[in-house]
């Protein structure tokens, strides 16, 4: 979770590329697991 921009927090793969962004007032542990979920799932299919 990249945080430094402090309008967004970006979510990156272990290679550091773009996976989803987030209001910080969005960014809930849900919508996280959900995106990483679906990107993993995107990913492998």
């Amino acid at each position: 979770m990249d945080e430094s921009d402090p309008d967004f927090a970006i979510l990156r793969r272990s290679d550091n590329s773009f996976l989803a962004a987030f209001s910080p007032m969005g960014a809930t542990q849900e919508v996280i697991l959900r995106a990483t979920e679906e990107d993993l799932l995107m990913r492998t299919a």
